[in-house]
């Protein structure tokens, strides 16, 4: 990993870090529950001014964050684990695997982001409700970039050794496979996560009306869009810390693939 990669990740896992850490800090700022203010009016903690409602922008920015960032992790790595795992059984050429494949491919049909809307309103507005959607339509392509890059390297003279060596092919799997293919499950799970961010954030913008207790930052984009020309930070500064939280990843996977070649 060169420096430049270990600069983007670490300042990633710095802002994820602060943005885990922020709502315990709350008290010492403002109650983001209580109107304070006209509404869209300006002033307030560092400036940013209050939202539609007249509550302040600030302990919003600070609450917002965290359910944003462990819905979209969450979806990297259990959609990224699925990937791997029916990588593996596919490359190995097994039973069923065209019937398989075949079910797989059948999923590109379906409209992510409609479906994604559907199960949100189902769920009154839970973005935990879109992981299981957003990972298993993730499946035909995590589950084919992973089946490409095993194969190889079940037909080389150190996986038959190895296999020779050991008994269980699962711990074969683990000691011999993964570890070669560690640099690419790190970088496809820093795009699955910037790509999870996008997703949530795109439902929970177009779906803002149906969660009415969260500070999402998307959501607050959306909901404070009408009074932008009285204070654009309502919605601005939910949308700087979206793309604050999701740059760094995007600049470690260029780093990384510029590397590779």
């Amino acid at each position: 990993m060169t420096r430049k990669a270990k600069f983007w990740l670490s300042l990633f896992l710095i802002i994820a870090l602060i943005v885990s850490i922020s709502p315990f800090f709350i008290g010492l700022i403002n109650d983001p529950f209580t109107s304070q203010s006209l509404a869209f009016g300006i002033g307030g903690p560092l400036n940013l001014g209050y939202d539609y409602i007249g509550r302040p922008i600030l302990p919003q920015l600070m609450l917002g964050g965290k359910d944003l960032l462990l819905a979209s992790l969450l979806t990297a790595v259990f959609s990224r684990c699925l990937g791997i795992a029916l990588g593996v059984y596919l490359a190995r050429k097994k039973k069923f695997s065209k019937v398989l494949r075949f079910s797989l491919d059948v999923l590109l049909v379906i409209p992510a982001i409609v479906v994604s809307l559907a199960v949100y309103h189902a769920f009154s507005g839970s973005i935990y409700a879109i992981i299981p959607i957003s990972t298993v339509l993730s499946l035909p392509f995590t589950s084919r970039y992973y089946e490409s890059n095993i194969r190889p390297l079940f037909h080389l003279p150190f996986y038959e050794y190895a296999k020779l060596r050991e008994e269980n092919e699962i711990k074969v799997m683990f000691q011999e496979i993964i570890p070669i293919l560690s640099k690419n499950i790190l970088t496809d799970t820093s795009s699955s996560f910037i790509s999870a961010i996008y997703m949530i954030s795109s439902v929970t913008f177009i779906g803002s009306q149906l969660d009415s207790s969260s500070f999402l930052w998307p959501k607050m984009v959306a909901e404070n869009l009408p009074g932008f020309s009285l204070n654009p930070w309502g919605s601005l500064a939910p949308l700087a810390a979206i793309i604050l939280l999701s740059a760094p990843l995007s600049f470690f996977v260029d780093s990384m693939e510029a590397e590779r070649t």
